[in-house]
């Protein structure tokens, strides 16, 4: 019985030993109660003026025509995929966004918008 005690207490012995130099080696921050709101950071300055941030990109609303959301964004979008004609014709439109891989894809139809989407935008 004192063996089996002996052991156990070595192991946690050796498991405070263990945590002691995990503290060393890796010190981590006091954590603190932050919100969500205090961690957003102020928005980067557009770099590019054809960029899309995510507050263009929520000011795009179904019917608007593509000038009117180049307005909206400040410079051109690309191409990506054209096909059909007069009221039936569809253009996808991408903006590149202001973080890395960011982009919004905005669908035409008839020359007004129909659909969007954007990943990673700020």
């Amino acid at each position: 019985m004192k063996r089996a005690l002996k052991f156990v207490l070595w192991g946690f012995v050796i498991l405070v030993a263990i945590g002691v130099i995990a503290a060393i080696v890796n010190p981590s921050t006091p954590s603190t109660n932050v919100t969500a709101d205090q961690k957003k950071e102020t928005p980067k300055p557009k770099s590019d003026p054809s960029e899309i941030t995510l507050d263009e990109f929520n000011k795009i609303e179904n019917g608007l025509t593509l000038d009117q959301v180049e307005q909206i964004i400040g410079g051109k979008g690309e191409l990506q995929s054209s096909a059909g004609d007069g009221q039936f014709k569809s253009d996808i439109y991408m903006w590149k966004g202001n973080t890395i891989g960011g982009n919004a894809n905005v669908t035409f139809q008839g020359g007004k918008v129909m659909a969007k989407a954007q990943f990673g935008l700020e």
